[in-house]
């Protein structure tokens, strides 16, 4: 292993330790079926898929906090922080909108040190010095990404335009709040939403 490698491990390891114990609370729940990727980009190879609503661990973002470190059991990987919800005062909000108020800590991304330490025994590892060389940074925003999240005044916001105030998000083209579908979708018994994206009985749709 390089030198070079082998301190920036080692600076990974130091980073985790020291902050361990103020995000160790952070938890986030995706609000689709979700790919977690080996880096923060699309173009990344997926590591697993988790699961809508399943709870998961933040442990930073990026800058931005476009992409999010998370891990979800045995998993580590980065996910779109778009997709990403958390708790906030009974609400459920997205997690860039209230990223700083979080404490949520800006991470670097170091391909070479973290894949040493998180996907060792994965295929794809073996490319590893191919990747090494991909500027990823410039792949911009992830899908679903939204500019001007300060801005949405403690609502949560769905499909990019629509900000929603004490209601309930049931999935993506829906909302429920007592009994009434404000935006879009429709609803059978409480349970199936047939929306425009083909979203039937609760079956999920995975996002990048």
């Amino acid at each position: 292993m390089k030198p070079t490698r082998v301190l920036a491990l080692l600076a990974v390891f130091f980073i985790a330790a020291g902050s361990s114990a103020a995000i160790a609370a952070t938890r986030a729940y995706p609000t689709h079926d979700l790919n977690l990727r080996a880096g923060p980009s699309t173009r990344f190879p997926p590591v697993t898929v988790l699961r809508k609503c399943a709870a998961v661990t933040i442990h930073g973002c990026i800058r931005k906090y476009t992409w999010c470190d998370v891990s979800w059991g045995r998993y580590r990987g980065w996910a779109s922080a778009a997709y990403l919800t958390t708790v906030r005062r009974n609400r459920t909000v997205y997690v860039p909108q209230y990223a700083r108020v979080l404490d949520l800590p800006i991470i670097v991304f170091e391909i070479a040190a973290y894949w040493d330490r998180y996907y060792y025994d994965y295929d794809f590892y073996r490319d590893l010095d191919d990747w090494d060389d991909y500027a990823w940074i410039d792949d911009g925003p992830p899908p679903g990404w939204v500019e001007e999240w300060d801005d949405l005044d403690g609502g949560a916001i769905l499909d990019g335009d629509t900000i929603i105030d004490g209601g309930v998000i049931l999935d993506e083209g829906a909302i429920i709040d007592d009994g009434a579908i404000l935006e879009g979708g429709a609803i059978t018994d409480g349970e199936a939403i047939f929306d425009d994206e083909g979203v039937v009985d609760g079956e999920a749709i995975i996002v990048e």
